[in-house]
């Protein structure tokens, strides 16, 4: 399995519309899934840090246990402008189960309102951490030897890979899109690789935490040297 040293997952149900559920009612929903109100003194602000955008002030709506409940009621998403989401995100560590659950709970809340399976368009899991991997390891194994030849005839120098993106060629609107990214240096050490996977589904149940984290094994062991 993934040797990661901080992570965190979320799982965001995704509307095609915005302002899918009133603040009230959610905040029914907390009272009665033991969510504490998370309440911003000030508006939240955006800063670019080291590894890039940043925001400070608590994340989220809600919280509980190191779980993060996210409402965005206005949202532009890949593949969705006019969007929304509702999110359960463990802030503390990969942990499926409880993320799975309390998005279940949501979504069979929800459904006393709306219609969810026409109206949640998407389902959408999102996994960000620190993947420690060996000197073995190198991201220019994703290139070919070609690819290289050409960058140091270009630039006069050898060059190395140290960030590497992959997405998937299916319209941004499907659930057969995914979007990975790899990156060696943001955290500032060559055994650490920062990474994020997103991936979408059709229903919660098909999401298989051994499958997830197998593909992501998988695919490291690619960077290795042979």
């Amino acid at each position: 399995m993934p040797n990661f040293e901080t992570g965190n997952l979320a799982l965001g149900l995704i509307f095609p519309y915005q302002n899918p559920v009133s603040d009230d009612r959610l905040n029914d929903w907390m009272d009665e899934n033991n969510y504490n109100p998370i309440v911003q003194d000030s508006p939240r602000a955006l800063n670019i840090g080291p590894s890039g955008l940043e925001v400070e002030g608590e994340e989220g709506v809600g919280k509980k246990d190191g779980l993060r409940l996210l409402y965005q009621s206005s949202a532009n998403l890949n593949g969705f402008p006019n969007s929304s989401f509702i999110t359960i995100k463990n802030t503390e560590q990969i942990e499926f189960d409880p993320v799975i659950s309390d998005a279940k709970s949501i979504y069979s809340w929800l459904d006393e309102y709306i219609d969810v399976d026409e109206e949640i368009v998407s389902r959408e899991l999102t996994i960000e951490g620190l993947l420690r991997v060996g000197r073995d390891h190198d991201l220019s194994n994703y290139y070919s030897g070609e690819t290289f030849d050409l960058l140091e005839s270009v630039g006069g120098s050898s060059a190395k890979g140290v960030t590497v993106q992959f997405e998937s060629s299916a319209k941004p609107d499907s659930n057969d899109w995914y979007r990975i990214l790899l990156d060696g240096k943001s955290a500032g050490n060559p055994n650490l690789w920062s990474m994020k996977m997103t991936l979408r589904y059709d229903d919660i149940d098909e999401i298989d935490q051994e499958s997830v984290l197998s593909s992501i094994d998988e695919l490291i062991s690619h960077t290795e040297e042979e």
